[in-house]
């Protein structure tokens, strides 16, 4: 399932009396996605994480918990997306390979997942410090 564009996904949310249930994948996605780690990443209130690039990893983002502001940009460092991640939003997020991201929280307890198709390498990453 690596192709060459940002794809932006609505995710289902199941109205519950004790608290939302709040889908991340299904078949259909397991199916064309090889996954071989999950990330939960916690950001503390208006820091930043990124910036990452992966040179042949795709990344499945979205948020379990909080509201994240995710940047995505190409290889040249132009920016394709700004998007918030949040209760109301519930996305996810499919980077491909060759984009840059990074995320801010904008609460506090803001938890973001990661599902990746190869297992972390570090000179599989590009990272800008900020």
């Amino acid at each position: 399932m690596k192709s060459k564009k940002l794809i932006i996904h609505n995710l289902k949310v199941i109205k519950n009396s004790k608290g939302d249930i709040k889908k991340y994948l299904d078949l259909k996605v397991l199916k064309k996605l090889k996954i071989s780690e999950i990330y939960f990443s916690e950001i503390k209130k208006n820091k930043i994480k990124g910036w990452n690039l992966h040179k042949k990893a795709t990344c499945l983002l979205s948020v379990a918990c909080g509201n994240v502001k995710f940047q995505v940009r190409d290889k040249n460092f132009k920016l394709v997306k700004t998007i918030l991640i949040n209760k109301k939003n519930h996305k996810c997020i499919k980077i491909p390979p060759g984009m840059w991201i990074s995320f801010k929280a904008m609460t506090q307890n803001s938890i973001v997942i990661n599902s990746t198709d190869l297992e972390h390498k570090k000179d599989e990453t590009r990272k800008i410090p900020i």
